[in-house]
């Protein structure tokens, strides 16, 4: 049966499971820190309320972290100071994007601080370092205000997504940090974005500050809360946003397996970019019942191997089909199942971080195949989507770094999606908000708050055919 999911993930009731580490070429990333008090590794997680067993003490508050004058001299000096990826993408958006409007992009998380830093950030030259930044970019590429949209499909020599790399590198600082729970992230970590992290106070950062280090960028916590509930749906905090998705996904996952108790089951990342639970999930790759795969575009999953070849217990990677798919032109599915997976069983089909990066159309055809074509067993699709709000927000920065949202998918509302499912023959499982799993998710302090801030509207989502729902 398929009873546990349809329970909120995470429950105190759940199922518990035990993350195994894989042998890899380099113990010293494979370790994450857990200086500063910590009295629980997460990322060996024994049951799902873990994050929260911490001892982690507060500070006194620092008054500087919130003068604006000072977070403007930080800002500058770290775009100016900038290396690799980072810098280059800094440099394609300062070309794209006038420096009012990205001035107030920036500032926009600020709360009431906003006008001050915008003020400070204009005084100090932001403009003029603007200008600098442009004229590299113009210098590198002078056809173009910005990057070429990228075939990420196709396009295996660039190694695919910028944002998946970006992504991933999130959960390695995160397990680094000693909560997150992706142990293999390290192989596909962007060591330009590692260095934008530790100019804002590293790892260890998160002990003296008592907080992300990354939100004293915009203030500190309380800053950042502000900012949290005056605009909802706006990712605040793009770091624990990511260590929530991640280990919802990896609870859905586990519980799927676990439901079907040892009989025959498929598990699909579907767009899997540098996600490696099949490989670090115990519960997942030691069910041999469980016929595991990974579908992607070619430039991303061969880069992907090629840093797997990094770790050198491989024997696993033998439970995992990759199939290479362009999905501008073939059938996903179609290719799945040439690798052997068996639509007729339970299957589970993972969307992570997909959705804003697809027309509407092809949304709609994803859902109506699954709905149609695996209708004999139970199917279920985890994924998240973003909101108005935060896609208008976000917009111009992803055109020109040449991965833009597509603007069909980000104008869709939380009930537009559960409209749109539902339209297309499945069922809402479970649809919430980040934020509803905080306590579940993000370590706490000794003062009951959070190190971090989430989301607070509807962004996480599974949908069920009738054979779960109703099975």
């Amino acid at each position: 049966t398929m009873s546990s999911l349809r329970t909120p993930c995470g429950s105190a009731d759940a199922e518990t499971s035990t993350s195994k580490t894989l042998s890899t070429a380099s113990a010293e990333t494979d370790t994450p820190n857990l200086a500063g008090g910590y009295t629980l590794n997460v990322a060996v997680r024994p049951d799902k309320l873990a994050a929260r067993h911490w001892t982690l003490q507060v500070p006194e508050i620092d008054a500087a972290v919130s003068d604006p004058e000072r977070i403007a001299r930080k800002m500058i000096v770290d775009m100016r100071e900038s290396q690799g990826e980072v810098k280059a993408c800094l440099a394609v958006v300062a070309r794209g994007i006038p420096p009012p409007e990205l001035r107030r992009m920036l500032c926009h998380n600020m709360g009431d601080l906003k006008g001050g830093v915008e003020e400070h950030l204009e005084r100090l030259g932001f403009t003029d370092l603007c200008s600098e930044l442009a004229a590299q970019a113009a210098s590198s590429d002078p056809g173009r205000k910005s990057r070429a949209v990228r075939n990420i499909s196709v396009d295996a020599e660039a190694g695919g997504s910028l944002t998946a790399v970006g992504v991933n590198t999130m959960r390695h600082l995160c397990y680094l940090m000693g909560f997150g729970p992706d142990n293999l992230a390290w192989l596909g970590k962007n060591d330009s974005a590692m260095a934008w992290f530790e100019s804002a106070g590293g790892v260890e950062g998160l002990r003296t500050m008592g907080y992300l280090p990354h939100l004293s960028r915009v203030g500190g916590l309380d800053i950042a809360r502000a900012a949290q509930r005056e605009h909802p749906g706006v990712f605040v905090d793009l770091m624990s946003y990511m260590q929530a998705r991640t280990c919802w996904i990896d609870d859905v996952v586990e519980r799927f397996v676990g439901d079907c108790a040892g009989a025959a089951a498929n598990v699909v990342l579907l767009g899997a970019g540098w996600d490696f639970r099949l490989l670090r999930l115990h519960a997942v790759f030691g069910d041999a019942n469980c016929m595991l795969y990974e579908v992607d575009a070619p430039g991303t999953q061969q880069a992907k191997l090629k840093a797997l070849d990094r770790v050198e217990d491989k024997e696993r990677f033998t439970r995992v089909a990759y199939v290479q798919c362009d999905f501008a032109s073939e059938c996903w599915r179609d290719k799945a199942v040439a690798a052997g997976l068996d639509t007729s069983k339970a299957t589970l089909i993972v969307w992570e971080g997909v959705t804003a990066y697809l027309e509407l159309d092809a949304v709609q055809r994803t859902l109506s195949d699954v709905a149609e074509r695996f209708a004999e067993a139970p199917c279920c699709m985890a994924f998240d989507h973003i909101n108005p709000q935060w896609g208008l927000l976000q917009a111009p920065a992803m055109v020109a770094l040449g991965e833009p949202f597509c603007p069909s998918t980000m104008a869709l509302t939380p009930l537009d999606w559960e409209d749109l499912v539902r339209g297309c023959g499945l069922r809402v499982v479970e649809h919430f908000a980040p934020a509803d799993r905080e306590d579940l998710y993000l370590p706490a302090r000794s003062d009951g708050k959070s190190v971090g801030v989430l989301p607070q509207v509807e962004l996480m989502m599974v949908a069920g055919n009738s054979a779960l729902v109703d099975g």
